[in-house]
């Protein structure tokens, strides 16, 4: 099968992991794996290394808010069905941290609570990542902000070769968060970087509010599959992370 690098791996473990040093080494590798390595209740298996290099898991130089294990939980989707796409449960190796333009976000590493899900159907999947940022952070909103600024290039070349072109669609105003960001990945062209054919798309969604932020990716062979995933979990997002509180 056809791999590609715009998959997100899986790494911050089960709602049971969250709040700990397990939860938070998840963040340290890099975010992108085989298009089809990203399995239920397994590993992924990455086609090289990624845009990026892993960061190491740093200690937090604050603590957690209080209440985060709730609230981040409580943001997190339960529903059946996303887009058509069934839910399979909760990713044990799901990487949160958003890499976009070859560039990682600083704010990510003073990260606390953690919990994940994923809905799948072959190829397509939506994946569903909410975390709660420490004090150090003036909020979630702060780590969108980060994001949005770094995410500003229009391609770059991944680390095994392949174009990525990268698009940033128009996000309708979010009630109810502090901040939302979409930015939608397009791979092009075969392993050794030949051609310019579509090989996968990636859209990254983020939404904020408060010390709670809900990354969501989605995953699809086309970028209109993706980023038409990508609007509707980020709709239901939305209303479950208002209501998180």
């Amino acid at each position: 099968m056809e791999t590609s690098p715009l998959t997100p791996s899986v790494g911050i473990g089960t709602r049971a992991a969250r709040g700990g040093r397990r939860a938070l080494v998840a963040l340290a590798a890099t975010a992108l794996a085989a298009l089809a390595g990203c399995t239920p209740g397994g590993s992924s298996t990455p086609s090289g290394p990624g845009p990026g290099e892993p960061i190491p898991w740093v200690a937090p130089s604050s603590k957690p808010r209080p209440g985060a294990d709730d609230r981040v939980t409580a943001a997190l989707l339960t529903a059946d069905r996303i887009g058509g796409l069934p839910a399979i449960g909760e990713p044990k190796n799901f990487i949160i941290e958003p890499q976009l333009c070859d560039q990682q976000p600083e704010t990510f590493k003073e990260t606390s609570a953690s919990a994940a899900a994923m809905w799948q159907d072959g190829d397509v999947r939506v994946v569903q990542g909410t975390v709660s940022f420490r004090t150090a952070v003036a909020d979630a909103a702060a780590a969108v902000a980060e994001v949005r600024a770094k995410a500003t290039c229009e391609s770059f070349t991944a680390r095994d070769g392949r174009h990525v072109l990268v698009r940033v669609p128009d996000l309708a105003p979010v009630a109810g968060v502090d901040a939302a960001h979409v930015v939608c990945e397009e791979l092009r062209g075969d392993e050794r970087g030949r051609g310019d054919a579509v090989r996968g798309a990636r859209c990254t969604a983020l939404l904020a509010r408060d010390d709670v932020m809900s990354v969501l990716y989605a995953i699809a062979l086309t970028r209109e599959r993706a980023e038409s995933l990508a609007r509707v979990a980020a709709g239901l997002s939305a209303a479950t992370l208002v209501k998180a509180w």
